[in-house]
């Protein structure tokens, strides 16, 4: 039996379970590598560009490698979860860490690897395979982009062995996994090039291979139940169960994790914040309000299937996700909800004023930015037709570019609207 749970969380938490994440304002490295003369993930294009790569050789001088011409048919979708054990910031030791990746049917030593996270892109890399018997080393490589408060971008190029042993039920153990930075391309804070980070790990098998990933339909063990949580904010979202303050999952944007559970458990999330940058004492400055809240009690039996929906509605109150889409010729920055909130915000036009703001600087941009979630409706505190956005002059602070007054047409499930700003 599968069902599916829409979003009927009945608390709504403006404010962080976990608090604000912070920074230690020390100075940092930009590390600017031409695209053209450094090393990229689409460089390696044979078995032996991997294995020459001083960052893939130094990755090996920490895990096992298995040889062989006959490795395993491990290809699947899996969910892995580990501790580190080295990495080059030896503070990231003994953390937990999760990856989740899939792999082809092996075609000789080629295989398809995807590594399952929003901002990983594939970047024309081939991935190969080596082992016998239960035992494999897969090589693969990858970019992944991170959008930067100026709008500027930083491109990751990572290659990443993986090895271990295919078990006879599908899953994975001895499973050690390594990623090392090849290359890196544009304004990247506190990455270095020859960076890596190992991790050991257990995987289970959740899905089929890289061509189409179905979620499964029940848990592995029967005395269990399988959890499906669809997120379909911008924003990614923890998962916790029971009274946790330990999440049990991080869903990222617009992504689905599922994870097996007793029965008789219950679900909470907790949206996290865009960080919007930095204030003058090296702080995180996030942006916008927390979507949070707590399903009932999960009635599912064990053997079956369950799947919840985080949106953008919890209960009766109802957030939005403004995605602002700068086509000006100059920096802005946004205001949203004027007069709704008990923030003095210096330095407009209107005073006093009050509104969700970080100062964020928003540059002229063929994409939108996500500045995160707003109350929309909220009984007694604000309603559809009074939600607004303003947009403000960077350079001044002052100068009122445009605005934007509610009610809004917002995207079924995730809230969102995009605001052109001309």
């Amino acid at each position: 039996m599968t069902r599916t749970l829409r979003l009927v969380a009945t608390t709504l938490v403006v404010g962080s379970l976990l608090g604000a994440a912070c920074s230690d304002g020390s100075s940092s490295s930009h590390i600017i590598v031409d695209a053209s003369t450094g090393t990229v993930a689409g460089d390696f294009q044979s078995l032996a560009d991997y294995l020459n790569d001083p960052t893939v050789l130094n990755l090996l001088d920490f895990m096992p490698r298995h040889q062989g011409g006959a490795p395993p048919d491990a290809s699947g979708s899996y969910q892995s979860d580990g501790i580190i054990t080295v990495a080059t910031d030896g503070s990231l030791e003994g953390l937990d860490v999760i990856a989740d990746f899939c792999f082809g049917v092996p075609t000789g030593a080629d295989i398809d690897v995807e590594i399952l996270d929003g901002s990983v892109e594939d970047a024309g890399a081939r991935s190969f395979i080596e082992g016998d018997g239960d035992l494999f080393t897969v090589y693969t490589a990858f970019r992944s982009v991170q959008f930067l408060d100026d709008g500027s971008t930083c491109e990751i190029h990572e290659a990443a062995v993986i090895s271990g042993r295919l078990l006879p039920d599908g899953s994975l153990t001895d499973l050690v996994i390594g990623f090392g930075i090849v290359g890196l391309v544009g304004a990247c804070e506190n990455l270095f090039l020859d960076d890596i980070q190992i991790s050991d790990n257990i995987a289970e098998r959740f899905g089929e291979g890289c061509a189409g990933i179905p979620l499964p339909d029940v848990p592995g063990d029967p005395n269990s139940v399988l959890v499906a949580v669809e997120n379909n904010l911008v924003v990614d979202v923890l998962v916790f169960l029971d009274d946790d303050t330990i999440p049990i999952a991080e869903i990222p944007s617009l992504g689905t994790r599922t994870f097996e559970t007793l029965p008789g458990f219950a679900l909470a999330f907790e949206s996290l914040q865009p960080l919007g940058g930095t204030d003058d004492d090296g702080l995180d400055i996030l942006m916008g309000e927390i979507v949070a809240g707590t399903f009932p009690p999960d009635v599912t039996e064990a053997g079956a299937s369950v799947t919840y929906s985080v949106e953008n509605q919890v209960g009766a109150d109802v957030l939005f996700a403004p995605l602002p889409l700068n086509q000006t010729d100059r920096e802005i920055f946004s205001v949203v909800n004027l007069g709704f909130d008990d923030t003095q915000i210096p330095g407009y036009a209107i005073a006093p004023s009050s509104g969700l703001d970080c100062f964020c600087i928003l540059p002229p941009s063929v994409d939108p930015f996500v500045i995160g979630y707003y109350s929309y409706v909220t009984d007694g505190v604000i309603s559809a037709p009074e939600a607004n956005v303003h947009f403000f002059d960077a350079a001044d602070e002052v100068t009122e570019i445009t605005s934007f007054q509610g009610p809004f047409f917002l995207e079924e499930l995730s809230g969102t609207v995009t605001l052109t700003v001309r």
